[in-house]
């Protein structure tokens, strides 16, 4: 069975503010601020016990990402089970990984689990969520799924299957790159100061690129949207440029952040114009990648040079049966992130499934090719809001 451990304080199930001292109306007032909030909640306990988790799906993103991400997160944990539509592959999963696999999504393991990880087709998610609903009480339960999290815009009705869960974290693990942190930190620290414009070049894909750019600004809305060239140029809330070009060519583009008080520029060595945007671009705060990408990232600023190792790069590569792409290895730390949202506090704690839908349909607005302003950008993620109070 495939098991983490530490002498971090083990976390399991989730405990709710039930006994505030409220009038009935306070209470009411409460919980509905509450619930349209979304707010994140974290697995603790004081029990001697690992969080359990059971994880539908035995596709690639499990094998190669999700187990991976399990055996380096910092609380410990325990995989109970695995289930899959198709058994065959569920069981193969669970054998390379010293784990139980289930024919029936009906099972103790799935009852028990503190931490569900849904990773399979977006068509298929609403109708795996009634499922799980149907078998087991889920109001005390994490669920951890993928992006998107449903198909498309005529989904938005079945956003009210997530608030049965205690909490949902959506695995959007590209925002939670170990580069774009230290991007984030500078900016957090008052080093740009307000942002004005960002400029992704062939560094996002659709909602990837829009959830990047709002975790720079604290997660604005949409004003508006128009299409220059090959790329989308949003306008938000809080009067920041959001320029995203296609198409995406994984980590062969670069980032560019134009503040009040100064700019960032992060170029990978990958870019094939690395050398050119940087001699060309001359920011204050520059962010590379070391000798090696798996070396780790120096940012030079007007403070001086500073480095960050990576230091889970060479662990996931050197797990057993993982593929080593450099790119896929950034893709699981990022998932370690994003997991680690469960029993700790983030930025992708401050994302969830609103967010994540919201991006989402917004990007498939935009990729209409038609100009949208505030009123229609704006329906999505109210939508969501409110129709995932109804059921």
């Amino acid at each position: 069975m495939l098991t983490k451990t530490n002498k971090h304080k083990e976390c399991l199930a989730i405990n709710f503010n039930s006994q505030l001292d409220l009038s009935a109306l306070s209470r009411f007032k409460f919980n509905l601020k509450s619930r349209l909030q979304e707010s994140a909640r974290i697995l603790y306990s004081e029990n001697k016990h690992p969080a359990k988790v059971f994880i539908i799906g035995s596709g690639n993103r499990v094998r190669k990402n999700f187990l991976p991400a399990l055996c380096c997160l910092k609380h410990p944990i325990v995989v109970s089970g695995i289930y899959s539509r198709t058994f065959k592959h569920a069981k193969e999963v669970a054998e390379q990984w010293d784990m139980e696999a289930y024919e029936l999504l009906d099972n103790k393991a799935l009852e028990e689990a503190d931490i569900i990880i849904v990773s399979i087709t977006a068509l298929s998610v609403p109708e795996v969520l009634k499922n799980i609903q149907k078998m087991t009480d889920t109001s005390n339960k994490v669920l951890i799924v993928d992006t998107p999290v449903f198909a498309g815009l005529k989904t938005v009705l079945n956003s009210y299957l997530l608030r049965q869960f205690a909490n949902v974290i959506v695995t959007e693990d590209y925002m939670n790159f170990p580069q774009f942190k230290y991007v984030r930190d500078v900016i957090e620290k008052g080093g740009l100061g307000r942002v004005k414009k960002i400029h992704i070049s062939h560094l996002g894909y659709r909602y990837h690129g829009l959830a990047l750019a709002r975790s720079f600004i604290n997660f604005p809305l949409i004003h508006s949207v128009k299409h220059p060239h090959s790329g989308f140029l949003y306008q938000t809330d809080n009067d920041c440029e959001i320029l995203v070009q296609e198409p995406y060519r994984s980590l062969n583009g670069y980032l560019h952040i134009i503040g009040e008080k100064g700019d960032l520029l992060f170029c990978p060595k990958s870019c094939s114009d690395s050398l050119d945007v940087i001699t060309k671009t001359k920011a204050d705060y520059l962010l590379t990648e070391q000798e090696g990408s798996s070396s780790g990232f120096k940012l030079v600023s007007p403070e001086g040079t500073q480095y960050f190792p990576l230091k889970l790069f060479q662990k996931i590569q050197s797990l057993p049966l993982y593929a080593e792409d450099n790119f896929n290895t950034f893709k699981t730390i990022g998932l370690v992130e994003v997991i680690n949202s469960a029993f700790s506090y983030n930025i992708n704690s401050r994302y969830g499934f609103i967010n994540g839908l919201y991006d989402n349909y917004v990007t498939n607005l935009s990729y209409a090719r038609r100009t949208f302003g505030l009123s229609v950008l704006k329906i999505p993620y109210y939508a969501v809001k409110v129709l995932s109070l109804l059921h």
